[in-house]
């Protein structure tokens, strides 16, 4: 009779700890997925473009949020350039990504970027 209660008893711990397993895959991928998913903004730029302390190449681009850093991604290359960003708040939402563009010593550069359905703004020094 006891080794019929020990075997059960072990069934029912190898069951939860499968089940205890699966939860923690579960929570794990939920995570990455997390972090994959960050939303991104697009826009084009028609020549080279100074942002930050790198120049984008003429392209269309998407462009993130890391923390306090702006990552671009170029579609079709797949290359990334990344910035510090320094975030501010709008008073209402953007209905539009929208790029702030000055000509700096013959150079474009992007001053900041509004950030479609959002009230934030991306400055760059």
């Amino acid at each position: 009779m006891e080794k019929h209660l020990a075997v059960r008893h072990l069934k029912t711990l190898s069951l939860l700890a499968a089940l205890l397993g699966l939860l923690c895959a579960g929570i794990a991928s939920a995570d990455n997925g997390a972090k994959s998913k960050a939303k991104s903004y697009a826009f084009t730029v028609g020549s080279n473009t100074k942002v930050g302390a790198v120049v984008l190449p003429k392209g269309e681009y998407k462009v993130k949020l890391d923390g306090a850093s702006a990552i671009f991604k170029q579609d079709g290359t797949g290359k990334t350039f990344d910035t510090p960003a320094k975030l501010e708040p709008a008073k209402e939402s953007f209905d539009r990504t929208s790029l702030h563009i000055i000509e700096d010593g013959g150079q474009s550069r992007i001053v900041s970027i509004e950030l479609k359905g959002t009230q934030t703004l991306l400055k760059f020094d």
